[in-house]
């Protein structure tokens, strides 16, 4: 916990003016929403590239994923996926938001279809971790209550939220996981959680060290992309050995 706090409280404050309404609401809300990022004909297409994907790719298929279908890297396929993954204003906030130079690691590409009994996108209630990590999600399909929305613990993001939730849950120090009890004690009420919907095209910017999750999927099939970004210090052999993106790591394409 005195990690944590030094962390949070002893960092020097770098002024930014790199879109301040934007980078104000993600640190306030844990998030931000942009509505028509990418049009549906673009969504469309990289749908299909997926499915190609999917079929011929097969061999990397994220195995600890049980309810959707992953593939990271998928940038070193697709030129419409290498477009999002190196979007310069995607990369730019994201540098602004950490006070520090960002990239992105890779890209994953995701079809979450229905099954019964699925935890929906990401196995459940998470952090991807107790600092400050930022990701950029698209939805490529059109996606309601039913189609597996990305969810999020509203303010679960803020420094105390993240003591108190492991007061309330009485989980472990440095716990990334939640049970559906967990939630009930950590959130008030249902309106302690946001669902974020959307039409294909919808961009997502989101802090998630907030306790998140995609929403079981009831109907249907949802698309998204979603860039892994981190500090350029942390893009290193290691972090492409964990997630075994498509290619490979490459000192080439992603030396600082």
């Amino acid at each position: 916990m005195f990690e944590l706090y030094k962390f949070f409280v002893g960092r020097v404050v770098v002024k930014s003016t790199h879109n301040k309404i934007i980078l104000n609401e993600i640190r306030k809300n844990g998030f931000f929403v942009i509505s028509s990022y990418w049009s549906e004909e673009k969504c469309t297409t990289v749908i299909k590239e997926i499915d190609m994907l999917l079929k011929t790719q097969k061999k990397y298929i994220h195995p600890a994923s049980k309810s959707d279908l992953r593939l990271f890297g998928a940038e070193n396929i697709s030129s419409h996926i290498s477009a999002f993954c190196n979007d310069k204003f995607i990369v730019d906030l994201a540098s602004s938001f950490s006070k520090e130079g960002v990239k992105t690691a890779f890209t994953m590409a995701a079809k979450l279809p229905f099954s019964f009994e699925n935890l929906g996108s990401g196995e459940g209630w998470h952090r991807d971790n107790h600092f400050e990590q930022f990701k950029a999600i698209i939805y490529l399909s059109d996606v309601d209550e039913d189609n597996g929305p990305f969810q999020i613990v509203r303010n679960s993001h803020r420094l105390f939220a993240k003591f108190f939730a492991l007061y309330l849950s009485k989980s472990k120090y440095m716990n990334y996981r939640y049970s559906e009890n967990d939630i009930k004690a950590i959130t008030s009420s249902d309106n302690n959680i946001q669902t974020l919907l959307g039409k294909a095209g919808t961009l997502i910017l989101v802090d998630t060290s907030a306790i998140h999750r995609g929403k079981p999927i009831k109907r249907g099939v949802r698309y998204s992309l979603t860039n892994y970004m981190f500090p350029v210090p942390r893009i290193d052999k290691a972090l492409f050995k964990q997630f075994s993106p498509i290619i490979g790591y490459s000192e080439k394409n992603y030396e600082p």
